[in-house]
């Protein structure tokens, strides 16, 4: 007997490699309906779904319902693309926390949420995940080159007052937390970006929570679950903030 999709992918692989081995398959790759179309799923293990399909269908969702655990594998996937963001300088000034402990979820959702809703709300209960993005604000003074540069820069007065290594942080920690977001997406999961910083009674739970070192910045927590309902994506193309050449004339695009 077939085990899985073990065999229908060596079918597939060995059909591909050599005409011959096509013939020779045919009537077991025609049984089990194995065409060019399933190429991505059969190897592996993912559906092909078109990119703009995933930015425009994508929508927060704060109410989950229950569902299976989710896979390591899709976890896995969700933060190679988390990673595979752009990063300031390649600093990479990020790292995640991935948490499934139900009662350290729902005491998160209760001490530093819940409050802001009377106690009342049912949003973010039965997500099956949440991943804690935190940001290293040192990370660029811990690159030798990119430290001596930054000072440099800064003794020439080249940059507004802002702090470099916040800077950094920031940004990876958005741009990883936007890729996580696509990639629930494309899995379709729910999942919604509830910030931490800058409130500071969530940002001392999370610290004192996960052992998070001083010099680590917990930023964002991204929920992902099952979606109770789902929400019809908004339209959110504003045509009247496209400027063109200069600010005040509107971008008009040929149709």
């Amino acid at each position: 007997s077939i085990r899985n999709n073990e065999y229908k992918k060596c079918i597939f692989v060995l059909s591909h490699i050599h005409n011959s081995y096509f013939e020779i398959f045919k009537n077991i790759i025609e049984k089990y309906n194995i065409n060019d179309g399933d190429v991505d799923t059969i190897i592996t293990g993912y559906k092909t779904r078109d990119f703009l399909d995933v930015v425009f269908n994508r929508t927060s969702t704060r109410l989950f319902k229950d569902g299976p655990d989710i896979p390591d594998n899709d976890i896995e996937l969700m933060l190679r693309t988390a990673m595979a963001s752009p990063t300031a300088h390649d600093l990479r000034a990020w790292s995640f926390i991935i948490v499934r402990n139900r009662n350290i979820i729902n005491e998160f959702i209760n001490m530093c949420i819940n409050q802001e809703h009377n106690g009342s709300s049912d949003i973010y209960k039965k997500a099956k995940l949440m991943v804690v993005v935190c940001g290293n604000p040192n990370a660029v003074i811990e690159n030798d080159l990119l430290a001596e540069s930054a000072k440099i820069y800064s003794q020439k007065k080249s940059f507004v007052d802002i702090d470099l290594g916040e800077y950094a942080y920031s940004v990876d920690t958005a741009l990883a937390s936007l890729n996580l977001l696509l990639a629930a997406e494309y899995l379709d999961y729910g999942a919604v970006w509830v910030d931490i910083f800058p409130w500071k009674e969530r940002i001392e739970y999370i610290i004192n929570k996960f052992n998070i070192p001083n010099n680590i910045v917990p930023t964002n927590v991204v929920f992902i679950g099952y979606p109770s309902v789902q929400k019809n994506p908004k339209n959110k193309f504003e045509p009247n903030k496209i400027y063109n050449e200069y600010w005040g004339e509107n971008f008009l695009f040929n149709k």
